[in-house]
């Protein structure tokens, strides 16, 4: 048996193995995973679904969205709300995500879904369909519309290094250092694909979208480089969907059930054995304080990894 010691630090940062556990969804999808400094695991999707753990490798308890029909897409906690935003302008805030959750009012979007939310510290941002994206500096109280430059969904808001990042459908992005100023839509460098998702590491920003591309970039307003040739093992007719990074591991998850890591996404991505099936879409993805990596999907699947086993 080899001890730590004997183990190089980036072997011990990846997570290899990837275990199935009960999600309380059934056959609904699972649409985002996210965990919040009070200690607690929301899974959000279909049939507006959602459900809490504390231990993601135990039970998942179901939970009342307060979404009146459709999914919830994705979570976010800001230390005192969570906010759960979805189909057709519904989004739900909860102090509590075990206890009750009060729905909110549609601030314009609509028949548009709100896909994303997230909080900078100051801001909240919500956006969506047809390039929607509104500002709150309270959740529970009025959102305001601003002026995006996207056109198309925007699918992913991402805030880090004084920097707001959204990605949309057909390749568009567009940045901020102010999210209630002025967004400048941005060469993404994505062409005319779909970009899912986006996140930042420290150094930094990795975006995934359709047709297998994964991208990074120190700055995302001059966009990204494409990772390609065997450095990127992702099926190109495919798309990946998820992206994540923690303990100096970064993970790309996306349709078929694959998954790949990598401790410099500037260089060669590997694929693992993702324990999703080769029918399965993983949705989300996301590293815990607690030292858990979650992924969810389709099917209702939800698994969990801890680096380096």
């Amino acid at each position: 048996m080899i001890g730590l010691s004997g183990l190089s630090t980036k072997r011990r940062r990846i997570p290899i193995t990837w275990t199935q556990r009960t999600s309380s969804f059934s056959t609904d999808v699972i649409y985002s995973i996210e965990r919040g400094s009070d200690g607690y695991w929301l899974a959000s999707g279909d049939n507006q679904k959602i459900a809490t753990a504390s231990d993601p490798t135990s039970t998942w308890t179901q939970r009342t969205s307060d979404f009146s029909g459709g999914y919830c897409h994705q979570a976010f906690y800001d230390g005192s709300y969570w906010v759960n935003c979805g189909y057709q302008g519904q989004f739900a805030t909860a102090s509590d995500p075990t206890s009750t959750w009060t729905l909110g009012s549609d601030p314009g979007f609509g028949a548009d879904n709100i896909l994303t939310t997230y909080f900078d510290g100051t801001y909240w941002v919500m956006a969506g369909g047809s390039g929607k994206l509104y500002t709150a500096s309270d959740p529970t109280s009025t959102w305001t519309s601003r002026t995006s430059n996207i056109s198309n969904s925007i699918n992913k808001v991402h805030y880090a290094n004084s920097l707001w990042v959204a990605v949309a459908s057909s390749g568009e992005m567009s940045t901020a250092s102010d999210p209630t100023g002025t967004w400048t839509a941005r060469t993404s460098g994505f062409s005319s694909d779909n970009i899912y998702s986006v996140f930042y590491d420290g150094t930094y920003w990795v975006a995934v979208g359709v047709n297998g591309k994964l991208g990074y970039s120190t700055d995302p307003t001059s966009g990204f480089t494409l990772v390609t040739g065997g450095s990127n093992p992702f099926d190109n007719a495919k798309y990946i969907i998820a992206i994540g990074y923690g303990n100096g591991a970064w993970v790309a998850a996306g349709q078929d059930g694959q998954l790949a890591t990598t401790t410099n996404p500037t260089s060669t991505w590997t694929l693992r054995t993702s324990s999703f099936g080769s029918s399965d879409t993983i949705r989300d993805l996301y590293y815990g304080s607690d030292g858990y990596w979650v992924a969810v999907g389709t099917s209702g699947k939800l698994a969990t990894a801890v680096p380096g086993v």
